[in-house]
């Protein structure tokens, strides 16, 4: 029975939106990108290390590749009689296949027909079949709120509940789907009771967002060529430079470099890179050199940081009011952004002048030593300053100009 449920999960782990090839339409989805890895959580005993990495997309159509540690010899020789699971040792690999984009999940079968999971506009009732294959998948419940606890986070699901496996002791399986992260886990609810739970997350939906798209007109601070630069220094921090290398569709790169050599700061980036706050693809870390390209919507409206999957992160908008907030969840973890102060007068000293600023308190990072950030805006120039608060009661704040 463990072993039957155990098959169906690593097979079901790549059936992710569906792609240019699929029925569903919609756009490709990064969960079903080359390079995007999955992570399986176990407590079945005797298996381990379950993990799925996308390793290629043709057409639409993902392929994935699986393998799981498997310490119990019963489980290794019955997964061995499989014509599409290859095992070698104690690891058993798989190469399922599935259709990725924005409108859906839907299953490759192995006769190259199609099975709906889901649909992101389902309703409760909803039914996929397939003429060629007897499994029934109907729609259980739709949340409308963040009901469901994954990776950390509150998130809302769909439910779909499988039958016609046809397994022996397996009553029926119950996917959870989320319209961001793609499938977050799978159910197996066996005949005598026993409930054996999946949970699945994805590398590619690690950013959920409640925030909006800013609007406004491109502000010349995000066109290409315009450079920051530091005002004052930090011990340990030199060359720091930055300057926006691309805009595309409203989105500016900003590349900025710095060579740190205060251990205390290398800790913290290294930090930063290790929990996932950047995506590792733009970041580089050699020796005391660090660079990072991040992307940002810089309007006459506000400044956002923009994730690859779509997704936003309000910095600020110089509309604000005291007591705005702006969240996103981030690998598990919920970041604030609250404003606390808005200034109608020009009381902050920058860049030799006086200026109106709105402050912004982050919170919520996770990055050990820290308490929390503090950064200042102004709607003319943009980011004018920051500080970063440690636990230890200590602080350390630059100032910003660009040209």
């Amino acid at each position: 029975m463990t072993v039957a449920c155990l098959t169906v999960a690593v097979m079901l782990i790549s059936c992710g939106k569906d792609g240019s090839s699929g029925s569903l339409g919609g756009k490709q989805s990064p969960i079903g990108k080359v390079g995007n890895t999955f992570t399986i959580t176990s407590k079945t005993p005797g298996v381990s290390g379950i993990s799925a990495k996308v390793v290629d997309l043709d057409n639409g159509v993902s392929t994935v590749a699986v393998s799981v540690n498997i310490t119990n010899s019963t489980y290794l020789t019955a997964l061995a009689m499989s014509p599409d699971i290859e095992v070698s040792g104690n690891k058993m690999t798989i190469n399922p296949r599935g259709h990725v984009t924005s409108n859906g999940i839907q299953e490759v079968l192995p006769d190259g027909t199609t099975l709906t999971l889901v649909k992101a506009n389902a309703k409760v009732g909803d039914v996929y079949t397939n003429s060629n294959s007897s499994l029934r998948r109907e729609v259980t419940k739709v949340s409308k709120e963040n009901d469901y606890t994954w990776n950390g986070m509150q998130v809302k699901t769909i439910h779909i509940k499988e039958t016609g496996r046809g397994i022996p002791g397996l009553d029926y399986i119950e996917f959870l789907y989320n319209e961001e992260l793609g499938l977050v886990g799978c159910k197996f609810f066996l005949e005598d009771g026993t409930v054996m739970d999946y949970p699945i997350a994805s590398q590619a939906t690690n950013v959920v967002s409640n925030n909006k798209p800013i609007g406004g007109s491109q502000s010349p601070m995000g066109q290409v060529g315009t450079s920051f630069s530091m005002l004052g220094s930090i011990p340990g921090v030199s060359g720091v430079s930055a300057q926006v290398t691309a805009l595309k569709d409203g989105v500016s790169t900003i590349t900025a470099s710095s060579t740190i050599t205060n251990s205390t700061y290398m800790a913290l980036i290294n930090n930063l890179y290790n929990l996932g706050v950047w995506y590792k693809d733009d970041v580089t870390i050699s020796g005391t050199k660090v660079t990072v390209n991040a992307q940002f919507r810089i309007t006459d409206k506000g400044i956002q940081s923009v994730y690859p999957d779509g997704n936003v992160f309000t910095a600020v908008e110089y509309s604000a009011k005291v007591g705005d907030v702006y969240t996103v969840q981030l690998n598990g973890q919920t970041i604030r952004r609250e404003v606390t102060a808005v200034s109608t007068t020009d009381d902050f000293a920058w860049n030799g002048m006086k200026i109106k600023t709105i402050t912004i308190k982050e919170t919520g990072r996770g990055i050990p030593g820290v308490d929390y950030i503090e950064y200042w805006t102004n709607h003319k120039f943009g980011p004018v300053a920051a500080r970063i608060y440690f636990e230890d009661g200590t602080s350390v704040m630059v100032g910003c100009v660009t040209n």
